[in-house]
């Protein structure tokens, strides 16, 4: 697929505002046509369903749930995010040593590196981001599946971490994440390549320093929009809101009470 190709608009998908080729869902893109079977198997299964479950909530994509409503014979019910709504604490007795780490570094200042379970990049373009993460002199915290705990210039290596934890500490200014569902609800900044072949470590490097950047106009309003919609989710989950009530009512109608 050329450039222009991938810049043709999608308009006609009900609910959903106009974007770009490009800018699909991963299943439709690359590597991750590997999934798209298993999607199409999903849709398709949708019209032997009796209820549609989603871990959204409704405030956050009402224009969609609305067009599904209209178009398919069955109840949706929006039941919040599959993550914990509640504050979270230290309640280990013995705190990690990333947790630690997290704990010396100023406020903002930390990007937390996490590609997710399933995709994964292969070892020219991992050795790409490495090269450019470290070349912004930016801290980090890096989730390295199958990797030891280690210190690796301005940041640190682990093979594991308690997700939630990490995004919640005050140190934590910016999250690159493979964009799964269940990782992230938030304005990002695109990575952009040219080709199929690498996104190079300049590039890496330009989007981290522009991710990292709270000072700038940019910067603030990506904050303020993630606020926002953190806000927004919080109320939805909240005792009374649109996903509790969803869940209650999901549950009347699976028990017949």
């Amino acid at each position: 697929m050329d450039q222009q190709e991938k810049e043709q608009l999608v308009n006609y998908i009900p609910g959903v505002p106009s974007m770009r080729i490009v800018d699909l869902p991963t299943p439709f893109q690359n590597k991750g046509r590997e999934v798209l079977p298993r999607a199409l198997e999903a849709i398709n299964l949708v019209s032997k369903a009796q209820y549609l479950l989603f871990t959204s909530v409704y405030e956050l994509e009402s224009q969609v749930l609305d067009a599904l409503t209209q178009k398919l014979p069955l109840k949706i019910y929006s039941l919040g995010f599959a993550i914990p709504y509640f504050d979270v604490e230290t309640t280990t007795p013995v705190k990690p040593d990333y947790m630690k780490w997290l704990d010396a570094q100023p406020v903002g200042s930390v990007l937390y590196i996490s590609q997710g379970s399933f995709l994964s990049v292969s070892d020219a373009q991992l050795d790409e981001i490495i090269a450019g993460v470290r070349c912004t002199g930016i801290r980090f915290l890096w989730v390295g599946r199958g990797e030891h705990d280690g210190v690796e210039g301005n940041g640190i290596v682990v093979p594991w971490c308690d997700q939630l934890k990490v995004l919640c500490h005050p140190s934590v200014g910016g999250f690159w994440s493979h964009c799964g569902w269940n990782s992230t609800k938030e304005d990002g900044v695109r990575v952009k390549k040219d080709d199929e072949s690498v996104v190079t470590r300049d590039e890496v490097a330009r989007i981290v320093l522009r991710l990292m950047d709270s000072e700038s106009e940019e910067g603030k309003e990506r904050r303020r929009r993630a606020k926002e919609v953190g806000d927004m989710c919080r109320r939805a989950c909240a005792g009374g809101g649109s996903s509790e009530t969803d869940l209650l009512a999901f549950v009347r109608d699976i028990s017949g009470c």
